[in-house]
Parts: C-alpha cells; sequence; structure tokens
C-alpha cells in the first residue's frame, strides 16, 4: 500500500497554476508509467486479497474494510485512465476544445 501511495502523490496534479495547458497536458501525460505501475500494484493487491480470504477466515469487517479500499484504489485508476485518454486525444487544437468539457467532468 506504500507503493500505491507513492504513484498517487506522483500521479496527483502535478500542475502548477502558472502553466498553460499544454505544458501541464504534457506533464500529466508523462505520468503514464507510473499509472501502468498504479494499476499493475492495484491488481496483484486485488489478486493477494482474494487469495486471503479464500485461504483463512477473515472476519467480515475486515473483508468489508478490505474491499472498499480496493474499491476506492480500482475508482481512482479508472478515472486517472479516463483522464489520460482524454488527454492523449486531445492532439489537436480542434480535439482539445470539442474534448475539454469532458476533461474538465472528469478531472472535477
Amino acid at each position: 500500500m506504500g507503493h500505491l501511495q507513492q504513484d498517487m502523490r506522483t500521479l496527483s496534479d502535478p500542475c502548477t497554476d502558472d502553466m498553460i495547458f499544454r505544458e501541464c497536458r504534457a506533464r500529466l501525460i508523462s505520468n503514464k508509467p507510473t499509472l501502468a505501475d498504479f494499476d499493475l500494484r492495484v491488481a496483484k493487491l486485488d489478486e493477494a486479497w482474494i487469495n486471503e480470504t479464500r485461504e483463512l477466515s477473515v472476519p467480515q469487517v475486515c473483508q468489508d474494510e478490505m474491499n472498499q479500499i480496493l474499491r476506492a484504489y480500482k475508482d481512482y485508476a479508472r478515472t486517472e485512465n479516463d483522464i489520460l485518454g482524454l488527454l492523449e486525444s486531445m492532439d489537436s487544437e480542434e480535439g482539445t476544445k470539442r474534448l475539454m468539457p469532458n476533461y474538465n467532468g472528469a478531472s472535477g
């Protein structure tokens, strides 16, 4: 989980207030390897948790809490992947104008 938190810190908004959108977009896209690492770590954690609950008797309260944590990580990863996909699609001025409302909704 420490690695997941580290990835989340890297993925958190790397843009500054004085950046233009093009610079911010480039910086966010450059975090693609970190997002791939995050996705892999979440998948491995999910797999390990499934195996844990199959092999051991885990109290329901623990299962509920861990399932909630995993769901939050998966939702975060899905949102970040959606945002990355939008940013990568904004490869022209027309595409940026067309997709900006979707980006603003997803990143908000």
